[in-house]
């Protein structure tokens, strides 16, 4: 029979941890905040099997640095007194990163006194048989991706193996309790552009068009809708922006399936047919072509509507819940989760209050500066002025501090070439959520904000609610609850969530004493015009009470006679090619991207030479390289990402 955990003897036992064992402060809100994550931890468990409780999946919303991942730690550790399959209820945890994975494995473990009890299993940690074992481990640790792909694997045909029940088996039967560490992404977006499927089209062989013609038929249907959908939204000026085009793709009979030209489209030599032998090149090739089809392949499974998308031009586009009916339920631990709409589309996800007062920002000071472009591609395109200001101003404010910088991925390693008198660490969107690594950090520097394409928030509302209609598409009122627009709503909560994950990245994510202060720490802000920046701001002191919101007077500030500490440009070069696809990049690419100069590069090349330098190992282990082509005057020299 399963045995439960007590939620008080829980309380009892994580204040033990954070207080002795971590050095924390406890309080009575933290108590209730986690007596709740108890509870709902044993309600999981004996609901499983319950088929209307059972695929409930109930979403806790304890504060950023209220020990939500520590008291899961704890939790599965006493857990660890339950030997059998029988008595122990299997425990599945879903985490952001790799290293967040290691870190909850190795403290179960280290908890627990046994070092065969808790198992992390992600791309690092596989291996011949890894697999088919985690189901001997009373508690898996995986990553989203793994998890995601692994939901993904269940909804196919039997053409891709299932690795669903792996992580979901324990013993004989199936783990009980499945924790979510932050939000998990359950929607899938398909999309295949004009110009990308013409290519895709144009890259299959003559011996595959005959050995797959159904399926290269397909392919033929798909590109002959874009175009149409394409001429149609060039004759009238763009007012198709967007529209629904079917029900399904395909009216009448079985869908096409497009796995085995998939399959076999593989083993074609890409490269050859630009007339090159590069096997860096064949690997990006394939992996595009690859995408298409998979893209056109679930289009052809469900709804379908045409979008013009900003650089990608004319688009076809899909999405679907990643969710089967036969997936049981979970419990989510998301600190922003009353900022994300996506919860309340979601019509298994039950969103439980939290209790009040386990943290206060008053110690909080956002620094708020207003008009800016920040979207990715403004900033990449004009950024480079507004980061000067920013860091001039800054490098007047404050000197000898240690801040963290948010910037878009693509502009993150150009931030790093400013000279500044204070420390900093950098992150970009996408690679923030969950991170400790910034915790010491007492500034917060939000250079960009993570804006999502319009084409998410309508495949977003459609996989959760249903396809909608053309006119849905391209009104500007979509009401849903007490939201006027239900996409603009669904961007701005997406964006105000990634926001506040970002700044409790730092110090203030810490408690120091029973009424939930943090450490001062300053957040430096860039917001864009209009009402847009007052909603952000309104989400932000939601779910961040007691925070302090001044203004900042942004302006380039006067040069010192003595400027800060130089930039590393081989640390951003460095970042650069991390952020980088697979691809060749020569002096010329750092030149446009960081301006760096010649004596730099080579200075860059001499230290990457040097075979016991750390920037030699961290790009060996990024699978990058240094190669020169030819010799004399005609040579050609670059680094290379596989």
């Amino acid at each position: 029979m399963t045995q439960l955990i007590n939620p008080h003897d829980f309380v009892r036992e994580m204040e033990h941890h954070w207080t002795n064992r971590l050095g924390n402060v406890a309080s009575d809100a933290l108590r209730q905040a986690w007596l709740q994550i108890g509870h709902h931890f044993g309600r999981n468990i004996l609901a499983h099997g319950n088929p209307i409780e059972g695929p409930q999946w109930n979403v806790l919303q304890p504060a950023t640095g209220s020990g939500k991942s520590q008291g899961t730690a704890v939790y599965c550790a006493m857990l660890a007194r339950f030997k059998t399959t029988e008595e122990h209820p299997g425990v599945l945890i879903v985490v952001r990163q790799i290293v967040d994975a290691d870190q909850m494995a190795q403290t179960i473990n280290a908890l627990a006194g046994r070092e065969d009890y808790a198992k992390a299993y992600h791309s690092e940690a596989n291996g011949p048989g890894v697999l088919d074992s985690l189901s001997q481990f009373p508690v898996l640790v995986i990553t989203h991706r793994a998890y995601e792909m692994a939901l993904d694997a269940l909804g196919h045909d039997g053409t891709i193996r299932q690795t669903w029940p792996l992580f979901h088996g324990w013993g004989f039967g199936e783990r009980k309790l499945v924790v979510i560490d932050e939000a998990l992404d359950i929607v899938e977006e398909s999309s295949i552009d004009l110009e990308g499927l013409r290519l895709t089209l144009a890259a299959i062989p003559e011996k595959l068009r005959n050995e797959h013609k159904e399926a290269v038929d397909a392919v033929k249907a798909g590109l002959d809708i874009l175009e149409r959908m394409a001429q149609v939204a060039t004759s009238a000026g763009d007012r198709t922006a967007e529209a629904i085009l079917l029900q399904k793709a395909i009216d009448e009979g079985t869908p096409p399936d497009l796995t085995e030209l998939r399959r076999a489209m593989r083993e074609v030599r890409f490269d050859l047919q630009v007339g090159k032998s590069d096997k860096d090149l064949l690997a990006s090739l394939r992996e595009r072509h690859d995408t298409r089809l998979k893209d056109l392949n679930n289009l052809f499974r469900g709804w379908v509507y045409y979008a013009k998308a900003h650089r990608r031009g004319h688009t076809l586009n899909t999405a679907r819940l990643l969710v089967p009916e036969e997936v049981k339920g979970a419990v989510v631990l998301d600190a922003t989760a009353s900022a994300n709409l996506v919860y309340q589309l979601f019509d298994k996800a039950e969103v439980i209050v939290p209790p009040q007062g386990v943290r206060n920002y008053r110690n909080v000071t956002v620094h708020v500066s207003k008009g800016h472009r920040v979207g990715k591609e403004a900033m990449k395109r004009e950024g480079d002025k507004l980061m000067a200001a920013v860091f001039d101003d800054l490098n007047q404010r404050i000197p000898g501090r240690s801040a963290l910088v948010v910037t878009h991925k693509d502009t993150e390693a150009k931030a790093m070439t400013y000279e500044t008198t204070f420390d900093t660490m950098h992150g970009h969107w996408g690679a923030v959520t969950g991170s400790n690594t910034w915790r010491d950090c007492d500034v917060a520097v939000i250079l960009g904000l993570p804006y999502l394409p319009d084409t998410w928030t309508a495949n977003t509302f459609m996989a959760l609610q249903g396809v909608q209609s053309t006119e849905w598409l391209r009104n500007d009122e979509r009401p849903f609850g007490n939201h006027t627009d239900v996409r603009k709503a669904l961007k701005l909560g997406q964006m105000t969530s990634d926001l506040v994950q970002a700044i409790n990245r730092i110090r203030c994510r810490r408690v120091i004493n029973e009424d939930g202060d943090c450490p001062p720490v300053d957040v430096f802000l860039l917001l864009p015009p209009g009402d847009d920046a007052n909603t952000v701001l309104e989400g932000l002191t939601s779910l961040m009470p007691g925070i302090r919101v001044v203004p900042w007077e942004l302006h380039a500030a006067p040069k010192a006679a003595k400027r800060g500490r130089k930039a590393d440009m081989s640390e951003a070069a460095v970042r650069l090619l991390e952020n980088a696809l697979p691809g060749k990049y020569p002096k010329s690419y750092f030149a446009e991207e960081l301006g760096m100069s010649t004596k730099y590069w080579e200075k860059f090349v001499r230290t990457y030479k040097d075979e016991s330098s750390e920037v030699r190992r961290r790009l060996t282990d990024l699978r990058i390289s240094y190669r020169t082509e030819g010799a004399g005057r005609g040579a050609r020299s670059y680094f290379c990402k596989e």
